[in-house]
């Protein structure tokens, strides 16, 4: 983001064998949230993923926008 590179360490929150796994980081006075998904369509595999990152103090909502 911005030009700059990072790590991030993230755990798994929920799961579902063979259906999905969701992450959450906490990092810089934010939190990210993503969901992968996955399922059977057509005879393929389909995966979706999902983020959302939210502000936790004034100064990541400053520099958010």
């Amino acid at each position: 983001m911005f030009g700059q590179t990072t790590t991030e360490v993230m755990w798994i929150t929920n799961s579902k064998v063979n259906q999905f796994y969701e992450t959450r980081a906490e990092s810089h006075g934010a939190i990210y949230k993503s969901k992968l998904r996955i399922e059977e369509q057509d005879g393929k595999s389909k995966l979706t993923m999902s983020f959302s990152g939210e502000s936790q103090n004034l100064f990541t909502k400053i520099i958010a926008f």
